[in-house]
């Protein structure tokens, strides 16, 4: 982990190899994730593939988040390895990592995987990552109606922020009224927690 940002190029199979032979998940899921920004993507089906053996849901979240960004031509695998997670905070975790990376043929994919986690804080993590990404054409109101539902329940922080990215999704719901009425409480709530 400390000598993975000094590696050279060269070196850098040689470390991945290494890292695989790690028996303690913990420390190879760090090494993985200090790994992670330098591989190229020749090596990254290999980097994926080690994730994927990693047992314990939080580090095999924690590793796919960091190799995220890397992973344009192996997002449906990545996709499928956030599957594979069962603790829900964990799933949610790593689709919030996925989620602007994907390709507009995977977001319905992801959004089904967000759907499916029933606590409603950690599918609003999800959720709000995602929603941005959809556009208004592709769902009816009722979807919007339901989404923004989840994500009221959501940190007030987090969920400020959520309703100044979707404003183009409450503008299709209530028209220039709801506009007007969102900033208002947007003020409101500012005001009262600044």
């Amino acid at each position: 982990s400390s000598l993975a940002h000094k590696l050279p190029q060269e070196l850098l199979p040689k470390a991945l190899e290494v890292t695989r032979s790690i028996q303690d998940e913990y420390q190879r899921a760090r090494a993985l994730s200090s790994l992670a920004h330098k591989l190229p993507q020749e090596l990254l089906p290999k980097a994926l593939e080690v994730t994927r053996s990693i047992q314990d849901e939080s580090d095999r979240a924690e590793v796919l988040s960091s190799l995220a960004h890397k992973l344009p031509e192996l997002l449906p695998e990545a996709l499928e390895v956030t599957r594979s997670i069962q603790d829900e905070y964990q799933r949610a975790r790593a689709l919030s990592s996925l989620a602007d990376k994907l390709p507009p043929e995977l977001l319905a994919e992801a959004l089904e995987l967000t759907r499916s986690i029933q606590d409603e804080s950690d599918r609003a993590r999800a959720l709000s990552r995602l929603l941005p990404r959809f556009y208004l054409s592709d769902w009816n109101k009722e979807f919007w109606q339901e989404n923004l539902h989840v994500l009221a329940r959501y940190e007030r922080q987090r969920l400020m922020q959520n309703l100044a990215d979707l404003r183009p999704v409450i503008q299709f719901l209530g028209g220039l009224e709801a506009l007007r009425g969102l900033a208002t409480v947007m003020r409101d709530v500012c005001q009262q927690w600044p």
